[in-house]
């Protein structure tokens, strides 16, 4: 930076006809409505129906600004999906989509039955469609930085035009910066940027809202002792689901769909041409994904005079094929377990109040008494991991100079020039001990955990490895509170609280690196928060 010898500069917003550098602002709108009727129907004493239905109207964003430029990806003609994609053009539209997601009908019901009318045994179970709304969010993102709108170019050092290091000159916006002077760019026949191939983003103009079908049963029992046991059903479909939609904290989705598997070795070049050589990346967002939710839930909890319990244990099963993969074609041969798939969950909660001695009276009934002891408990299995690499196609070549096969190193196994790839695999047996996780899954050196993971058998083909296949740790922590309440008036009492988090201070590891380039590749590397003590007071009146 002395020197001003920057290496890049980004983020700078300009207008592609013209050249001209512009102050950014994206202003987006959409409005949406909702309806929702619900009736509760005692049918017998002992036998109750509720319903209900909701109708929405998740309505058809829509730009506010000329700066604000929806330029989405429409398919071209074509016999095949890929001959689509490589005619493509983008076109803008005030408008997210076609037309606005609207008409979307929602019933569910449910009911209780106590089967023999003296609370022993009570039977609970409903069903219903539910929608999820492609929020505001959701549907305009992907149009940020596409052209014919305003673009986010970066510049690199020793390029023209170079980035450019100053110093403002005014306290108000755009406060005199210098920026790198950009030549105005016209478009192609397609709507790309003569000469460039610009990542874009793309919306299905005919999306329509995701739909899940749930549905749950349950019986519960009275039994001796103030307790009660129960046992439950809960299931649920997904459909029309977005791809690359489970991508958690995201709120624009989409795939690649701009790539052609074997596109390096075809080119003979380490660059990709492109299904649509007018653009890069096409991270379009469709309704093409499935998920389902299947869950046996048993439980039993209890109520005493100073003392609560409730224990459960779930045994579940989450799939899906939301993700973003290697490829855009076929996402259902990834259907696996979930990122977030637990198959097996213990929880408890607990309370209980100490008796107070000499009715809480006193020099002692005061110390001693008021004293209440809670906790809660979770142990998990692990969530799921896929093992992949970021690293770039690195290819061998024959005398000619022909690729002929992968280079040590070499990741991008089907040369589209997406880096995300997955390996094949000669065994899914791993130990799942601590040591394991701290040392390494794989093998404890870095070459030993590779040679589980070897490069594709095909050249130019993505590996056998199945989706989903290995855990992370599991998890396992116990809670606890330890209550003083002491009453200082009638109208006045002070509660001082002890809370322990991670009582015993287990090592609850996480992070297992799933890059095969990774030095710490196959060890966890990092952890939850270790035991940590919160005191707190408060005054109740």
């Amino acid at each position: 930076l002395v020197r001003d010898n920057v290496y890049t500069e980004t983020s700078v917003a300009y207008t592609p006809l013209t050249g001209a550098k512009i102050q950014y602002d994206w202003n987006a709108a959409g409005v949406t409505n909702g309806l929702f009727v619900q009736d509760t129907w005692k049918i017998k004493t002992n036998l109750t129906l509720n319903y209900g239905l909701r109708w929405d109207d998740y309505g058809n964003p829509y730009s506010r600004d000329p700066n604000t430029v929806f330029g989405n990806f429409f398919h071209g003609p074509g016999q095949t999906l890929q001959q689509q994609i490589a005619n493509g053009f983008v076109v803008a539209h005030k408008h997210a989509l076609n037309r606005a997601i609207t008409d979307v009908f929602s019933p569910r019901a449910g009911i209780a039955w106590d089967l023999t009318g003296n609370g022993k045994w009570l039977v609970k179970g409903g069903g219903g469609i539910f929608h999820n709304w492609p929020t505001l969010a959701n549907l305009q993102e992907e149009y940020r930085g596409n052209p014919p709108g305003p673009i986010f170019p970066t510049f690199y050092g020793g390029q023209t035009p170079a980035p450019v290091f100053g110093l403002g000159t005014s306290n108000q916006k755009p406060f005199g910066y210098t920026y790198p002077t950009l030549p105005a760019k016209q478009l192609d026949a397609k709507g790309g940027l003569q000469g460039l191939q610009f990542n874009i983003g793309g919306i299905d103009p005919n999306l329509v809202s995701p739909v899940s079908y749930i549905y749950s049963a349950g019986l519960e029992r009275e039994l001796p002792s103030n307790m009660v046991a129960s046992i439950s059903y809960s299931g649920a479909v997904g459909r029309n689901l977005l791809s690359g939609g489970g991508q958690v904290y995201n709120v624009s989705y989409g795939q690649d769909i701009n790539e052609l598997p074997g596109d390096l070795i075809l080119h003979n070049s380490t660059v990709p041409t492109r299904l649509n050589t007018s653009f890069g990346q096409v991270l379009y967002t469709q309704n093409d994904r499935v998920s389902a939710y299947n869950a046996l839930i048993v439980g039993v909890r209890g109520r005493y005079q100073r003392a609560f319990f409730d224990a459960s244990y779930t045994h579940s099963s989450s799939k899906d094929d939301t993700q973003v993969y290697p490829t855009y074609i076929n996402p259902h041969q990834y259907y696996a377990p979930s990122i977030w798939d637990i198959p097996n969950r213990f929880s408890l909660v607990w309370s209980y109040e100490v008796p107070s001695p000499n009715n809480g009276l006193g020099l002692v009934g005061r110390v001693a008494g008021g004293w209440q002891v809670s906790g809660t408990a979770i142990l998990q299995s692990g969530p799921p991991f896929t093992v992949a690499t970021n690293a770039a196609f690195a290819p061998l070549k024959d005398s000619t100079g022909k690729f002929i096969g992968y280079a040590p190193g070499s990741g991008d196994y089907n040369a589209d020039g997406d880096n995300r790839d997955y390996p094949d695999v000669s065994s899914y047996a791993y130990s799942t001990g601590r040591q394991a996780y701290l040392k390494g899954l794989f093998g404890t050196s870095h070459a030993a955990a590779l040679a589980n993971f070897p490069v594709p058998s095909t050249f130019g083909a993505e590996g056998n490895e199945r989706y989903s296949a290995f855990r992370q740790p599991g998890f396992a922590e116990w809670d606890a509170a330890f209550i003083k309440n002491t009453k200082v008036t009638e109208a006045v009492n002070f509660q001082l609280r002890f809370e322990f988090f991670n009582l015993f201070n287990r090592a609850n590891l996480n992070t297992v690196d799933t890059n095969l380039p990774d030095g710490n590749f196959g060890r966890a590397t990092n952890q939850n928060v270790p035991r940590f003590l919160q005191i707190g007071g408060n005054i109740i009146f």
